[in-house]
């Protein structure tokens, strides 16, 4: 359940710095699922960091904000409301859009392997999000059907960029597909839609 300010009642809150969104609020019109690179303590080196450059901005590394964290195990973290527009997907149409969640990924080789899907539990959790935010929204789940299709209501980083225009990103590196699977065997309407 979502709370009238935009918090998953169920989710544990771990709250980002307040300087790191922007002034308007989020529609809440979709969501988009993205890949850390690497582990929850390598994200919140760059959430918690308030470093600045000489002209008082948000260094590169500290200029980034997401409403929550999916944990391998599934766990789920919020740090801003729903309400809240991120520094999430590239910008400014989908930051203030669209829910982005960070999901955590595994090391090989002692590297951050983005390359291997989400767990199966990442799935259940990211399922539960996006179904509690159509249904507190009113919309309907829905990939889009090509990367001209802007009425979607569920993108992947990359595609936001492509679609909505901003920074490049090989973000979530293709670790989505069990989640779009999920969905749509929860959900036959969007099979039909694609």
């Amino acid at each position: 359940m979502i709370t009238p300010d935009g918090w998953l009642s169920w989710a544990e809150r771990k709250p980002g710095p307040a300087e790191k969104v922007y002034p308007q609020p989020n529609s809440a019109s979709g969501f988009v699922p993205h890949s850390m690179v690497g582990r929850l303590v390598g994200w919140y080196s760059r959430l918690f960091d308030m470093s600045r450059d000489a002209a008082g901005r948000f260094t590169p590394n500290a200029a980034a904000s997401v409403h929550g964290s999916i944990l391998l195990d599934g766990h789920v973290i919020q740090h801003y409301p729903f309400t809240a527009s991120c520094w999430a997907s590239g910008g400014t149409y989908q930051n203030t859009n669209f829910i982005a969640f960070e999901n955590e990924s595994l090391y090989t080789n002692g590297r951050p392997d983005e390359s291997l899907d989400f767990t199966p539990e990442q799935v259940v959790s990211n399922l539960r999000i996006i179904c509690e935010l159509a249904a507190w929204k009113g919309w309907t789940p829905r990939r889009p059907r090509d990367l001209s299709d802007r009425a979607a209501t569920l993108y992947e980083h990359n595609e936001c960029v492509t679609i909505f225009g901003g920074r490049g990103t090989s973000c979530p590196s293709a670790r989505t597909a069990p989640l779009w699977a999920q969905i749509g065997a929860a959900m036959p309407e969007l099979e039909e839609q694609k």
